[in-house]
C-alpha cells in the first residue's frame, strides 16, 4: 500500500538546498543524492509539508494516524486477494517503528478489521528495517506451533524522521533514503491457491555483538531522528559468515534494500552475482527504503518475475536493522 505523494530525489535535494542556503559543504548534498540509489520515494504528505518543523507530539500523532490507515488498507487487500474472512485469521503479527501508540497497530487491526477478540497478537515496534523479515520469522513460528493462518502487517511513515532544520550527514542520508508505505501478507500451513509461493524451511536471528550504537533512533523535542555510523554498513559484512554457515549457497535472494552499500556487502559476503539483489535495487530506486515494509515489495517483484526460479530452488529472505540485528528465512520456491 503506497503513500500517495511521489517525490523525486531531485526535489528532495532542491528542498535541502533551500532549507540550508548557508550549508558549509553544499556539494555533499548533491553527492549523497547521486549515490543513494533512490530515484523516487513515496510520502504521506507533500514534500514541503514533510520538511516543515513541528513538535514531537503533533508529528507522532500524525505519523501513527497514517500507520494505522495504511496498515488497515493493506490488510484488507491481503484478505480480499485470498478470499479470507477476518474471522479465519488465527494470529496477527505487526511491526511499525514510527508513530508510538498504546494500544498499537495490532489492537487497532483487531478492531478495524473485525478479527476475533481471541486472535493471537505479536506486536513489534522497535525493529526498523528488520521488521518485515522478523515478522515473517514470528509468523512461521506461530504456524509451527499450530496456527493455520497468520496475518502479517507492516506499516511505516518514515517521513516523520525528515528533520528540515537538521543539516548533519545522518539527516541528509535519511531525508534522501526513507519513504512511507504499508504491506500485508498471509503465512499459512498450506498453499492458499495456485501460482508461485515460498515454503519456509528455517529461520535465523542474529545480534552482532557490540553493535547497539551502529544504527539507532533518537527522540528529541522536535521528533524522531535516526542516527548511524559507518559501522552500520560494515556490520553487514561482519554478519555474513554467520549467515553463510546457516544457509550456504542460496540460489535467489529477497534482501531488504537498506542502501546501495548494504546490498553491495550482501553480494560480496554471500559470494553471489549482483543479479541476486536486482529486485532489491529496483525497489530501492523506485520506492526508497520503506523500513520493514520494503522486503515485501522485493518479494512481490520476485514472485511476479517471469524469469522466476525453478520449482524447489532454495533462497533466502534477509533484512538488517537497528541493534545491529539480522532476521532471515531459508525458503524454497514452490510453483
Amino acid at each position: 500500500m503506497l503513500a500517495p505523494h511521489v517525490v523525486a530525489t531531485a526535489d528532495v535535494i532542491a528542498q535541502i538546498h533551500a532549507d540550508h542556503p548557508d550549508h558549509p559543504r553544499p556539494q555533499i548534498i548533491d553527492r549523497f543524492g547521486s549515490r543513494i540509489g533512490v530515484e523516487t520515494r513515496r510520502f504521506v504528505a507533500p514534500l514541503k509539508e514533510v520538511a516543515r518543523q513541528g513538535e514531537l507530539a503533533d508529528r507522532n500523532a500524525a505519523a501513527y494516524g497514517h500507520v494505522r490507515e495504511m496498515g488497515v488498507r493493506a490488510a484488507r487487500q491481503a484478505l480480499a486477494d485470498h478470499h479470507i474472512a477476518a474471522a479465519e485469521i488465527d494470529a496477527v503479527v505487526t511491526s511499525h517503528s514510527t508513530g508510538l501508540s498504546i494500544p498499537g497497530l495490532d489492537v487497532h487491526l483487531v478492531e478495524d478489521l473485525g478479527l476475533s477478540p481471541r486472535v493471537a497478537r505479536v506486536p513489534m515496534t522497535q525493529l526498523g528495517c528488520a521488521g518485515g523479515a522478523q515478522a515473517l520469522v514470528q509468523a512461521s513460528r506461530l504456524i509451527a506451533a499450530g496456527r493455520r493462518r497468520v496475518l502479517v502487517v507492516i506499516s511505516e511513515t518514515l517521513s516523520t524522521v525528515y528533520q528540515g532544520a537538521d543539516s548533519g550527514v545522518n539527516a541528509l542520508i535519511y531525508k534522501l533514503l526513507f519513504s512511507d508505505s504499508a504491506a500485508a501478507c498471509l503465512v499459512t500451513d498450506e498453499p492458499l491457491g495456485p501460482g508461485p509461493g515460498l515454503v519456509v524451511e528455517d529461520t535465523f536471528e542474529y545480534w552482532l555483538p557490540a553493535s547497539t550504537r551502529a544504527y539507532y533512533l533518537r527522540v528529541e523535542a522536535d521528533g524522531y531522528h535516526f542516527d548511524s555510523t559507518k559501522a552500520a554498513v560494515d556490520a553487514v559484512t561482519d554478519v555474513m559468515p554467520e549467515m553463510v554457515a546457516w544457509t550456504p549457497d542460496p540460489e535467489f535472494g529477497i534482501v531488504h534494500p537498506g542502501g546501495p552499500a548494504i546490498l553491495d556487502n550482501v553480494v560480496k559476503g554471500l559470494d553471489v552475482a549482483d543479479d541476486f539483489v536486482r529486485h532489491s535495487r529496483a525497489t530501492l530506486s523506485e520506492l526508497g527504503n520503506g523500513g520493514g515494509v520494503a522486503i515485501f515489495d522485493v518479494m512481490r517483484r520476485t514472485l511476479e518475475d517471469p524469469a522466476h526460479p525453478a520449482d524447489g530452488t532454495k533462497g533466502v529472505i534477509a533484512a538488517f536493522g537497528p541493534g545491529f540485528v539480522t532476521a532471515a528465512l531459508r525458503v524454497r520456491w514452490r510453483d
